[in-house]
């Protein structure tokens, strides 16, 4: 899995971490860790569209073999173009087994496929400027095990 954000690359692994490297030199500059399967997945997600006061114009999602997503965040310290402290600030969990496909609705809705035939689409619930939780809002089981999300230009086609 691999995605571009801002000016790094960000890749994940069969060995279960996520990499940062810096496009101009090509050096890693990170190396994350958290989930306990392979990286399948890594999407750019805004979050709050104003950025807000969590840094949340600076998160990503990641997905696993171990049936989690995590939502990291990215602070920059005050200091412009230059990215420290990558946090998974929260694990959803919600899949038996391995998500393989990982899509972005919009700024508070994320859907995950997983092997387990489950849908999911998980809602960032806000309930005030410093509370703020995920919750899976609708999951659908498909008994074939066939599920398959294709994502381009935020559209989300389910096969």
């Amino acid at each position: 899995a691999m995605m571009e954000h801002g000016g790094v690359l960000i890749t994940g692994s069969l060995d279960k971490k996520i990499r940062v490297w810096d496009r101009a030199t090509w050096e890693c500059t990170h190396t994350l860790t958290h989930h306990t399967g392979a990286i399948t997945g890594l999407r750019r997600f805004a979050g709050d569209s104003e950025g807000g006061e969590d840094g949340s114009r600076n998160r990503f999602l990641s997905c696993s073999a171990d049936g989690s997503i995590g939502i990291w965040t990215v602070e920059d310290r005050g200091m412009p173009g230059i990215l420290h402290d990558w946090v998974c600030q929260t694990t959803l969990k919600g899949h038996s087994t391995g998500i393989h496909s990982l899509a972005v609705l919009d700024q508070h809705q994320v859907i995950s496929g997983g092997s387990d035939g489950k849908i999911i689409v998980w809602y960032w619930n806000r309930h005030s400027e410093k509370t703020t939780e995920w919750v899976a809002k609708k999951e659908h089981k498909d008994t074939n095990g066939s599920i398959r999300m294709l994502h381009a230009h935020n559209e989300c086609l389910l096969a």
